[in-house]
C-alpha cells in the first residue's frame, strides 16, 4: 500500500504537499484548471488589489531564464533544475468583481478534485483590502491568502502594493483581516527581513491559520557586455537556487514557534537563553 501524500496546513488537510504557486499563469480560469487537472492539491490565484498602479504594473512585465552561470536560457518551458527566473510582474488585469466570481467557481470545481482554489490579495489600502476579504468569503471560497510581502513592494508605486518587514504592523494587519472573515487565512510573508521568524510569529498571534515564505528577491543582474541591467532595471529573482534558503527560513520559524518566544523583537531578544 503506497504512503500517504497527505498534509495539513493549519485546518486545511490537503491530499498532498503540492501547492502550484501564484503567478502569470494562474491569472485566467485555463490555467487554473490545467494546474488542478495536472494533480495540484491547491492552486493560489494570481493576486489582486483595488490599485489601478499595481494594475498596471502587469503591462511593464519583463521575464528572463538564466541558467546556474547566468546564461539566458530559451523561453520554452523546459528549463534544467537550476534554472532560475529574474522578473517584473503585476497583478491580476480582471476587474475585482469578474476575478472573484471566476475564482469561486473554480473552487467549486476543485472539490471535484479534492483540491482547493486559493484566492491571494495584496495589500494596499488596509480598508479595502478588509472589504476585499469579506468579499472572497461571501463568494464561497474557502481559503484567503494576504500577501503583504511582494518583492517590488517598496519600488512600486505608491498606494500600489507593501512590504511589511516590522512585526507590529504584521499583527496590526492580521488582526484587522482575521476579525472580518472567519476563512483559513494564509499570510504570505517576506524574506527579506532580518527577523523573519518575529513576523511569523506576529501573524500567528493575531490569528492567521498559516504562514509562508519566502517569496523572491531583488536583484540586479549587469549584462557581462554592456553592464547594463539585464531587464533595464531591478527584478525579482527566484528558483532553486532558493530553496535552501526557504528550508532554513522554515525551520527557524518552526523552532521560535515550539520555544515560543513573543513576536515583539526586543521582547524576543530578553527571552532568550
Amino acid at each position: 500500500m503506497p504512503a500517504s501524500t497527505a498534509v495539513s496546513v493549519g485546518a486545511i488537510d490537503l491530499k498532498s504537499p503540492l501547492i502550484c504557486g501564484l503567478g502569470e499563469h494562474l491569472m485566467y480560469a485555463q490555467g487554473i484548471r490545467r494546474a488542478l487537472a495536472a494533480g495540484a492539491a491547491a492552486v493560489v490565484s494570481k493576486s489582486t488589489n483595488e490599485s489601478e498602479a499595481a494594475r498596471r504594473q502587469l503591462d511593464r512585465t519583463d521575464y528572463v531564464l538564466l541558467d546556474s552561470e547566468w546564461r539566458r536560457l530559451p523561453w520554452d518551458f523546459s528549463p534544467p533544475a537550476d534554472a532560475s527566473l529574474l522578473c517584473r510582474s503585476g497583478l491580476a488585469q480582471q476587474p475585482f468583481d469578474e476575478w472573484l466570481a471566476m475564482l469561486a467557481g473554480l473552487d467549486r470545481g476543485a472539490k471535484t478534485h479534492d483540491a482547493y482554489v486559493v484566492a491571494s490579495l495584496v495589500l494596499a489600502d488596509l480598508d479595502r483590502c478588509v472589504e476585499m476579504a469579506r468579499a472572497v468569503e461571501q463568494a464561497g471560497l474557502r481559503i484567503l491568502e494576504l500577501n503583504i510581502g511582494a518583492p517590488h513592494g517598496n519600488e512600486a508605486a505608491p498606494g500600489a502594493i507593501v512590504l511589511e518587514r516590522d512585526s507590529l504592523r504584521v499583527r496590526a494587519i492580521v488582526e484587522r483581516v482575521r476579525a472580518a472573515v472567519r476563512l483559513p487565512l494564509w499570510i504570505k510573508l517576506t524574506g527579506q527581513s532580518e527577523d523573519v521568524a518575529a513576523l511569523a510569529l506576529a501573524a500567528k498571534e493575531a490569528g492567521a491559520d498559516a504562514v509562508t515564505v519566502m517569496g523572491r528577491f531583488i536583484a540586479l543582474l549587469p549584462d557581462i557586455e554592456s553592464l547594463a541591467p539585464t531587464l533595464g532595471t531591478n527584478g525579482a529573482f527566484g528558483g532553486a537556487v532558493g530553496a535552501a534558503l526557504d528550508v532554513s527560513l522554515v525551520g527557524t520559524i518552526a523552532q521560535e514557534n515550539r520555544t515560543g518566544f513573543p513576536a515583539d523583537r526586543n521582547q524576543w531578544r530578553a527571552h532568550r537563553p
